[in-house]
């Protein structure tokens, strides 16, 4: 929980000076790093556009905040023998993370964003499209042509045409592009599209080897739950990787990953120390980051997953 004392002190005739005094206090044995990151913490809104429900869990002494953007996306083994309009909701949730994400670039909150499913820097989309085509597809380059050409003309459509063409030239690009086999929809999401338009980087969280074990056992209908669990170990180490590489000037770690992930156990494993070697085993190391979590569903996440459950 965030401290609900100090915007009490605002509405006092001395709050300036009792806010000076005790918040020193609050502070004390924080390094500066994990005192940026309380207070971005709590600055970080709860309402925003694109979002049904924000959720924050403080953690003590945390160097940074784990920013959760729930997705769901079709290629989910639950979605298989759903109806069409589910799956034209999936889709709907994939423009609110949009929302949410471009909100995250424009506020300052994030710059780059932390994908599920990547195991590859994603500097280009289009480059990522034209490597992971089909042998077969043909087609790409002039798809991507013609995403450029509608966003140069932007300015001069309606926002309404505008997105039910741009999500309409997405939709084809589906149809043309395969990645290892496996159907391309943890990469053509909301994200993507704001990558596209914007030129934010998608960046990697993923082993290829863990990805594709898992989803041999979903496909198996094997028991996944340890691979899960290692994935998102595995993201919060990558994601501590390049936080250090890229010496990153917000605490934030935006990570747009399927929302069935709570990300609770891997971020108390992650914060004790625990990582993972060479060989996927967990190992405890001397380390100093740690996360603070923020958990951002997006509209139309809640309903469609009671539907699928029930």
């Amino acid at each position: 929980m965030t401290n609900e004392l100090l915007p009490n002190f605002e509405n006092n005739r001395n709050g300036t000076f009792l806010k000076r005094v005790i918040t020193p206090i609050i502070n004390w044995g924080l390094s500066a790093e994990a005192q940026k990151n309380k207070q971005q913490f709590e600055n970080f809104p709860t309402s925003l556009p694109g979002a049904e429900r924000v959720e924050k869990y403080y953690v003590k002494k945390s160097t940074h905040t784990l920013l959760h953007v729930a997705q769901m996306h079709e290629g989910n083994p639950d979605l298989e023998e759903i109806s069409a309009e589910i799956k034209d909701s999936v889709r709907s949730i994939q423009k609110s993370v949009y929302e949410v994400c471009k909100f995250l670039k424009e506020s300052g909150f994030a710059a780059d964003f932390f994908l599920e499913g990547s195991y590859d820097q994603l500097t280009s989309v289009k480059n990522f499209y034209k490597r992971n085509a089909h042998p077969n597809s043909k087609g790409i380059s002039t798809l991507c042509d013609d995403l450029d050409d509608l966003n140069i003309k932007k300015m001069i459509l309606e926002p309404d045409d505008f997105n039910s063409k741009r999500w309409a030239l997405v939709e084809e690009l589906e149809k043309l592009i395969r990645v290892e086999g496996f159907s391309p929809d943890f990469y053509l999401g909301g994200v993507q599209i704001l990558g596209h338009e914007e030129h934010v980087n998608c960046l990697p969280t993923e082993s290829y080897p863990l990805l594709l074990s898992a989803f041999q056992k979903i496909l198996s209908d094997s028991d996944s739950n340890e691979l899960m669990a290692k994935r998102e170990l595995f993201a919060l180490v990558k994601i501590e990787e390049q936080l250090r590489e890229r010496l990153l000037q917000t605490s934030f770690a935006p990570l747009i990953f399927g929302g069935g992930h709570n990300f609770t156990t891997a971020v108390k494993e992650f914060n004790k120390g625990v990582r993972l070697d060479s060989d996927y085993k967990r190992i405890q190391k001397d380390v100093s980051t740690s996360f603070s979590v923020i958990r951002i569903e997006p509209k139309g996440y809640a309903d469609v997953s009671r539907e699928i459950d029930n």
